[in-house]
């Protein structure tokens, strides 16, 4: 495990390199993250590929975040489309060295349509990463937690937390969501609140319009994996998605299916609880990874 400084177009991104071993030594997995979650949170699954794998793997921190965020994000002028930006220059970094497969969680899996990402990578495969707004979240009955959570959460995004980022200059995560969450810039979370009330996500927001056209020329393998417990990720969530992004491949399953012992969730896909599932992410990455020479583990 390394820390690397990769060049961004707005500032620097800090990245922590897991060297893989074995078969699968050439290929290059990176994985990006949710909205305000470390890229420590994502060590479980960056070791079982790298380790057990023998994947080389990439983690990082979007910019405005981590090591290398501004003493203060008060006046730090940073918007989705830097965070974007942000897994396309990390593909480009890890492509010098072979096949890259971009492993999203989220929002990672969101962003990765809105950069240039994909001509560094051979597929894209993303966790949980469909249209999670509250507009969709109302057609599931368990939608972001059911209805009274959702009406909780709808008053946090839309009149509790936008006070908070008025009076601090940027939304407070740490304070919200523990010391372990990251804070986040004023741009990131205008665009965030944008997206979570219009049912077609980022591709319902002005300021992304051509977004939606943009993905068209996007060729490589796109995968957006759900569990059926996900409340956030709910069906409707996967269904707005690939109404927006009809290349998608969508697979939504049972965890418990494939061994879980309890629920795997929005937050589990990368943790242990979500183990049971890496297998199904691995073979994905065999095939991939096959296409430029890269031979599996046998």
């Amino acid at each position: 495990m390394t820390a690397v400084v990769v060049d961004g177009t707005h500032s620097q991104v800090s990245c922590t390199f897991y060297e893989g071993h074995g078969w699968r030594k050439g290929a290059n997995v990176v994985i990006g993250g949710a909205t305000s979650t470390p890229q420590s949170y994502y060590a479980q699954l960056a070791e079982y590929l790298s380790k057990e794998q023998g994947l080389n793997c990439y983690t990082f921190d979007y910019t405005g975040t981590g090591p290398l965020k501004p003493k203060s994000l008060a006046g730090f002028t940073c918007s989705m489309k830097e965070w974007a930006k942000d897994i396309e220059v990390v593909c480009k970094h890890a492509a010098k060295t072979g096949p890259v497969v971009f492993v999203g969680h989220s929002l990672g899996a969101q962003l990765f349509h809105i950069c240039d990402a994909h001509l560094y990578t051979v597929g894209m495969y993303g966790y949980g990463g469909g249209a999670n707004s509250f507009p969709n979240w109302r057609l599931s009955p368990n939608g972001a937690g059911g209805l009274v959570n959702r009406l909780v959460m709808w008053v946090y995004f839309n009149l509790v937390w936008p006070l908070l980022t008025w009076w601090f200059e940027y939304m407070p995560m740490s304070k919200v969501r523990g010391i372990n969450a990251h804070d986040l810039p004023l741009g990131v979370f205008t665009d965030w609140r944008a997206w979570a009330n219009d049912e077609y996500y980022l591709f319902g927001h002005a300021a992304y319009a051509a977004a939606r056209q943009a993905v068209a020329q996007i060729t490589v393998p796109l995968v957006l994996f759900a569990t059926d417990d996900d409340d956030t990720c709910t069906t409707s969530c996967v269904a707005k998605w690939v109404e927006c992004v009809p290349q998608s491949e969508a697979q939504i399953v049972n965890p418990k299916e494939y061994g879980a012992k309890g629920t795997v969730g929005h937050l589990g896909y990368v943790r242990s609880r979500g183990k049971c599932l890496w297998p199904l992410l691995t073979k994905w990455i065999d095939q991939r990874v096959a296409t430029k020479g890269v031979m599996p583990i046998k």
